[in-house]
């Protein structure tokens, strides 16, 4: 797949679909621009590190919720790490197992002498566009009197990253989600349930599966709001292990224009990274 092959067509959809959802009078659009920098061992000896640099453009009314990300990655590591909506996930605990491996990403490279034999293996460095992701969502809390905000959101995620260079799976994956939330006086606790079906390529069958997450938001003030969550995603293919990690945010409106994110995240298994360290910069209009 050519990395920019589907960028034309993403941005035609974006806009046919706001342009048919921005019928109600309580229009609002904001443009965000993300950095996020994770690093772990996913099962090796050696750290794998990933910077991801999101810039996404949102329309919401009072039903409806669209985002478009565009996202540029920079990887390096071993071959056995590849970047999804979930962030850098393990594919396995072999390098060079990736469908990329042929690139050279992780291989092991051999060299004798008149007695021993030596084996190394490589680490690759390589950056450019991310798999583009859009979503629709739909608002069912005005259907549901003094019930629980009820999001459903629909996901497709794009195959624009290049996939011989470890920066996407190379084919197109599509996720339903359910966000309910329900404010307890400061307190916010919710929860997220999805399911992803993913592409396969000609070397890597993936699985489709289960994620979600758990957590609780407190509104310190009208300025402050800080949350924390454990989330989990299934087994991206048979030889990794599933997704566990706990994470934490604190969110500042700055003023009627800009808010300010910080997050940090910590893995539970070898399929996630070990640390995730982010910033968010948001202006809504």
């Amino acid at each position: 797949m050519k990395p920019h092959a589907l960028l034309p067509a993403a941005a035609l959809i974006a806009t046919v679909v706001m342009g048919g959802v921005a019928s109600a009078s309580d229009d609002r659009y904001s443009v965000s621009l993300g950095y996020e920098h994770s690093s772990g061992d996913y099962g090796l000896d050696s750290k794998t590190e990933t910077d991801y640099i999101p810039l996404t453009v949102s329309y919401e009314n009072d039903r409806w919720l669209v985002d478009l990300t565009i996202p540029w990655i920079r990887l390096k590591g071993y071959g056995t790490v590849v970047v999804t909506r979930q962030g850098p996930l393990q594919m396995s605990e072999t390098p060079g197992s990736g469908m990329y491996s042929t690139y050279g990403a992780g291989r092991y490279a051999s060299g004798s002498g008149t007695t021993t034999t030596t084996t190394t293996v490589v680490k690759f460095r390589e950056s450019g566009l991310g798999d583009i992701t859009l979503a629709l969502g739909y608002d069912f809390s005005g259907d549901i009197p003094d019930g629980p905000e009820t999001i459903v959101t629909g996901i497709v995620k794009f195959p624009t990253a290049d996939e011989t260079k470890g920066l996407g799976t190379g084919e197109a994956d599509y996720s339903l989600e359910l966000y309910l939330s329900v404010p307890v006086a400061s307190f916010t606790p919710f929860v997220t349930a999805g399911y992803t079906v993913t592409g396969d390529t000609d070397t890597i069958s993936y699985n489709d599966f289960l994620y979600g997450s758990a957590g609780c938001s407190y509104a310190i003030s009208d300025v402050f709001e800080i949350g924390a969550a454990y989330n989990m995603n299934g087994k991206l293919t048979d030889q990794s292990d599933d997704g566990r990690s706990v994470s934490a945010y604190i969110d500042a409106s700055l003023n009627d224009t800009w808010s300010l994110s910080l997050t940090a995240e910590a893995g539970l298994t070898d399929a996630t990274a070990d640390t995730t360290y982010g910033v968010e910069l948001s202006a809504a209009f």
